[in-house]
């Protein structure tokens, strides 16, 4: 089973999410706010989603769903599915059809850590090979 590495990918699911660091120095007065947060702007406001450490993606169910429902909206064709073996052991599939299939595994203790380690997966496959650069 992989390692789950939430400092390194719990960033990269928010960027996924359409949210971007704001840092002190990106402020027009750094000495207001001495700690760095998630932001995502709007036209008519701005979504503040949680500070830089505090992201929860691995451990948060309700944050993780909001994840795989924008995976399921990116496009007809993409399905997801969450399975379990006799022995316990849990399954989280992405098919996202003439482009990507994570294949099935059966080696996740928890379907937290099975739908996290797919979505990472999916989303470095989606970096690399679908988003606009």
């Amino acid at each position: 089973m992989k390692r789950i590495d939430a400092k390194k990918n719990n960033p990269m699911i928010a960027e996924f999410m359409g949210y971007k660091l704001i840092t002190p120095a990106m402020r027009r007065d750094p000495s207001t706010l001495k700690y760095s947060y998630w932001q995502k702007d709007y036209p008519e406001k701005q979504d503040v989603l949680c500070g830089e450490k505090e992201l929860g993606y691995d451990f948060s169910y309700n944050d993780l769903m909001k994840v795989v429902d924008k995976i399921e909206n990116l496009g007809n064709c993409i399905q997801t599915k969450l399975s379990k073996d006799m022995d316990g052991n849990y399954s989280f599939r992405i098919i996202w059809y003439q482009h990507y299939d994570s294949g099935q595994r059966w080696d996740y203790p928890s379907r937290i850590e099975a739908i996290y380690s797919e979505v990472i997966d999916f989303i470095n496959f989606y970096n690399a090979n679908i988003k606009e650069k």
